[in-house]
């Protein structure tokens, strides 16, 4: 991100620069806050701070009072985000200083300072954010909380270089340590969760959002409260509960006005717009995608705007505007940051490509897709990207290659379900994958081959039933085992004599889909 391109930035001079100053660095006297203000304000008068509006008077000096200090550096962070990361940085410096005293006060006040910057920095600048880790790196903090924040951020870090499993280890090793600050604790486990949805792990990245939200509701931190609801929502969208996760976002809506952060409510607008996308509300998606996209272009946010992008062109591209749909997801593929959603967009240009006819341009964008998931290790699109791949092997006439990739994705579905005991979970991630059953079955049909269609038509009919089946008689060694699909005749052992188990499959469309179909132009390709 440049944040240039954000358009032109607020400054706040005079007696509001010296309020703003006042509210990054936490509390201060003359001495701190006249190289604070180098620039925007004449030096700093100790009486002179005593007659500003919410001032009070503290151990290091002043301070503002929490409520002023919050709205003043949300208007800081969204009107001059240039002036935000100046002074942060500043104050930075100033209390680097003071820390290497051993002055024992300053100390807090600077991992304030570090958490909020880094907060800041990492959509927004994350080139900058790598820079300032650096620049900390040495600063000879005693506070364990204070450490743990640090290597907490050393975590995202190697998150934002796509280097998923090193983060994982760092947050399972700070989750171990029986002193960790609640509030890093709060950070891991959102952090966490997100690492375990691209790996696919669904009930484990649900029980660390049910734990953050626990702990932030018990902070009584509404900003990070609405984090954990906002990833909840997400979750809940991914699997198809959408009363659920609408649910969800607007309860993270409301924790994030109430802590006064336009970024964030920017962030529900986005997961609504997709939300209502699955639900062929269009153009209630595009509006609300339309307004996330613009915040973050006023950010300069590059990885929320190109995330916003690339949503506004799937829309586009389910309402046959295929034109507009290539140019929004060019441009999100020209200013994605990182990997891990860049594979979405090659995705929806395969998609366009096939709705064009264009088979093999179709085929380059998705094995783009398979190429990028397989070098970050995102499992949770894996069964997708196949299963795309599958399709276009199979429109081009190349059964072969069709049938492979239709099976490996219904093996990446089976891998995705299988840790998980949640039986909902399972239900709902089926659900969500039906299409891969269905064209696999449907292709297996095709090729003759009658016997492994039924035998993936029973997989994914009797699925639950054969994991229940399982689950009753778990015990011992055997508990946690991978769950097999039980054959006919074991099935039929349990059942009450004179009982018959009748096997079916049928494909079609379960009713949460049917607004979303019949959205659809006819004519769309």
């Amino acid at each position: 991100m440049n944040l240039a391109q954000a358009g032109t930035d607020a400054v706040f001079t005079g007696d509001h620069a010296l309020l703003v100053a006042l509210a990054v660095v936490g509390e201060g006297d003359a001495e701190l806050l006249t190289p604070l203000v180098e620039g925007l304000a004449p030096a700093v008068e100790r009486t002179r701070l005593g007659t500003l509006s919410g001032v009070e008077p503290c151990k290091q000096g002043w301070r503002l009072n929490s409520t002023h200090q919050s709205a003043l550096l949300n208007r800081l962070a969204e009107q001059a985000p240039q002036q935000f990361i100046m002074l942060h940085e500043r104050a930075l410096a100033l209390l680097i200083n003071r820390v290497a005293a051993v002055d024992l006060a300053a100390e807090p006040l600077f991992v304030a300072v570090l958490d909020r910057l880094a907060t800041f920095l990492v959509p927004h600048d994350p080139e900058r954010f790598i820079e300032l880790l650096a620049m900390v790196r040495t600063v000879p903090l005693t506070m364990p909380a204070g450490q743990q924040l640090h290597r907490y951020f050393d975590g995202l870090a190697l998150m934002r270089a796509d280097r998923h499993s090193e983060a994982l280890t760092l947050f399972d090793e700070l989750m171990a340590s029986p002193t960790l600050d609640s509030r890093v604790e709060g950070r891991i486990l959102n952090s966490r969760a997100y690492l375990y949805s691209l790996l696919g792990k669904v009930e484990a990245a649900m029980t660390d959002l049910q734990r953050a939200l626990t702990l932030w509701r018990t902070l009584a931190d509404p900003l990070n409260e609405g984090k954990a609801l906002l990833n909840l929502g997400i979750m809940a969208y991914e699997l198809q509960e959408y009363t659920i996760a609408e649910s969800h976002l607007r309860a993270a809506e409301s924790a994030f006005h109430t802590a006064g952060s336009v970024q964030m409510v920017a962030s529900v607008q986005n997961e609504l717009g997709l939300l209502y996308r699955d639900q062929g509300r269009w153009n209630e998606a595009l509006s609300s995608l339309s307004a996330a996209a613009a915040q973050a272009r006023r950010e300069g946010a590059s990885e929320a705007l190109a995330t916003g992008l690339l949503n506004i062109g799937e829309v586009l591209l389910l309402q046959g505007r295929l034109d507009e749909a290539e140019a929004t997801l060019q441009e999100a593929l020209s200013i994605m940051p990182t990997r891990t959603y860049e594979v979405d967009i090659h995705l929806g240009l395969g998609l366009l490509h096939q709705a064009r006819g264009d088979l093999p341009a179709a085929q380059n964008e998705y094995q783009q897709a398979l190429a990028c998931a397989l070098a970050i290790d995102r499992r949770d699109i894996l069964a997708g990207i196949h299963f795309r791949l599958g399709e276009v092997f199979r429109l081009q006439g190349d059964d072969s290659a069709a049938f492979e990739h239709f099976a490996l994705a219904a093996q990446a579905v089976e891998t995705t379900r299988a840790p998980i005991r949640a039986e909902g979970l399972k239900i709902s991630l089926l659900g969500r994958w039906q299409q891969i059953y269905e064209a696999f079955v449907l292709h297996c049909l095709h090729l003759g081959k009658s016997e492994l269609a039924w035998q993936w038509a029973e997989r994914a009919r009797a699925r639950a039933f054969g994991e229940l089946l399982n689950r009753e008689t778990e015990a011992g060694e055997t508990a946690g085992a991978t769950d097999e699909i039980a054959t006919l005749e074991e099935v039929q052992s349990v059942l009450p004599a004179g009982s018959l188990l009748l096997n079916y499959f049928t494909t079609g469309v379960f009713d949460h889909h049917t607004p979303f179909w019949r959205a659809l132009d006819k004519t769309n390709p």
